[in-house]
């Protein structure tokens, strides 16, 4: 009777010290989430992404199912769910991103393929976090504003503001909130809301823009064997070659930077 009355004593102390447990705080979240694909050695997602771009009463919206399989370090492909052929693709050592109104590839290094790939702000920051070293280093007013389930998976709705600008025309100054639905237990992200906000110049009236980007990770796997030959160009792709860079403006004009193209 002692030891039955031992044992169940110790697992109600078990139980009452995990409901008492301290939650963790949202920067210990996404530091354990970055660490959680850092670790990857192969990622495959899939993420349905919805978006809309809303001026006062008037609105558009479009939406994609796009996929993208990853291999340290410098392999990627993505490709939009039932499109013939990838909008990127690198095999670790030649690199192409498709430009459709050439209908050609253009060869790019495959380090800055897999960067700017990354960076793209569809994809809840998934690939972003496998491939930085800390993907959430700078967001700033990092708070968890709620549970919720997702797919059956307890997560921490964790809210922060990004510090990079958002690479669209006409929205480069806007105000920017970020939220991620990332599991309790394995830390992996199951959704994302990024949310852009910018005012009209006062010279142009009252008008505020917004912008919304919801992703939807239908499917993920980690560390699972990817083939070689879904890094591989298709056979019979047209492929053009980037031009090098001149180190200074031609006939001393002046030197205009903007944001690298896919």
């Amino acid at each position: 009777m002692r030891k039955t009355t031992a044992a169940g004593i110790a697992a109600l102390v078990a139980i009452l010290m995990v409901g008492c447990a301290k939650p963790p705080s949202a920067k210990q979240v996404l530091q354990k989430t970055s660490a959680t694909y850092q670790k990857a050695k192969t990622l495959r997602i899939e993420a349905s992404n919805s978006s809309e771009f809303r001026v006062d009463n008037q609105w558009q919206g479009n939406g994609s199912l796009v996929s993208t399989e990853f291999e340290r370090p410098n392999k990627v492909r993505q490709q939009l769910v039932g499109a013939k052929s990838p909008s990127v693709i690198s095999d670790g050592k030649n690199a192409y991103f498709y430009v459709d109104q050439m209908q050609t590839y253009v060869q790019v290094p495959p380090e800055r393929l897999v960067t700017g790939v990354s960076q793209d702000p569809a994809g809840a920051r998934v690939l972003r976090s496998a491939v930085e070293k800390d993907a959430f280093k700078n967001v700033k007013g990092a708070k968890i504003l709620e549970d919720e389930t997702v797919d059956g998976v307890d997560s921490y709705v964790v809210q922060f503001t990004p510090t990079q600008v958002l690479p669209m025309r006409g929205m480069e100054k806007a105000k920017l909130t970020e939220k991620l639905w990332i599991g309790k237990q394995d830390f992996i992200v199951r959704k994302g809301v990024l949310i852009a906000k910018q005012k009209a110049p006062a010279s142009e009236g009252k008008h505020e823009a917004t912008f919304t980007l919801t992703s939807v990770l239908t499917k993920q796997e980690i560390d699972k064997p990817i083939s070689r030959s879904e890094f591989v160009l298709p056979k019979g792709s047209k492929v053009t070659r980037m031009p090098a860079m001149p180190t200074a403006p031609p006939h001393g004009g002046s030197e205009k930077t903007g944001p690298e193209g896919r």
